[in-house]
């Protein structure tokens, strides 16, 4: 569609998370934009977006996804990502979208945003709550969180759902993606921390 529509020659294509740290990392060319999916054969892209930000600060991306856009899009537009544009829109939208993202450029107003300090949406839990989500993302079962801290299942129950409801997610795939996103807050690794020991 790139070459199609809007006579773009130069492109180059990776298939899973490996090649496209290898992409930045080994190669000499300036890119200008960079069309990622969510999801990859070896892994998620959220963990590296970051990082590519910090190599290449005016690169502009956007995300191309089957995954769930309201669950996404916020914390990715705040990372300084261009825009999110899901994989079921209208070929219409698609190419709305495709035409405002390769006619824009890294400004300084850009460049701002994305070194800006980042507020994490999983700060404000309590260290309770990152006790729980840590175990989440580990994928124990709600029993089993509720043994390793010594309280009863209801609870565990109640504090899952009190933190998929305020992170927009309706899983706990959705959920560990956000993590993976942001990153777990600093109380919430050191607690993690203070129990494997």
């Amino acid at each position: 569609m790139l070459n199609l529509k809007f006579n773009i020659k130069e492109i180059d294509e990776v298939s899973n998370c490996n090649e496209l740290v290898q992409l930045f990392k080994q190669n000499d060319k300036a890119y200008t934009h960079l069309i990622l999916d969510i999801q990859m054969s070896d892994g998620s892209t959220l963990e590296l977006i970051a990082g590519i930000i910090k190599i290449a600060p005016t690169l502009q991306i956007m995300i191309h996804s089957m995954q769930p856009e309201p669950v996404y899009k916020a914390n990715l537009l705040q990372m300084g990502v261009f825009g999110f544009v899901s994989k079921n829109a209208g070929e219409d939208l698609v190419i709305d979208e495709l035409n405002r993202f390769v006619n824009t450029y890294a400004t300084p107003r850009t460049l701002k945003k994305v070194n800006a300090q980042l507020e994490n949406p999983l700060a404000k839990f309590t260290n309770r709550e990152l006790q729980v989500l840590h175990y989440l993302k580990e994928g124990k079962s709600t029993g089993e969180i509720a043994d390793l801290l010594s309280v009863s299942d209801s609870m565990i129950s109640m504090c899952k759902k009190k933190i998929l409801t305020e992170t927009n997610t309706s899983n706990v795939k959705e959920l560990t993606d956000l993590v993976a996103l942001h990153g777990m807050p600093e109380e919430g690794r050191k607690t993690q921390q203070g129990k494997k020991r």
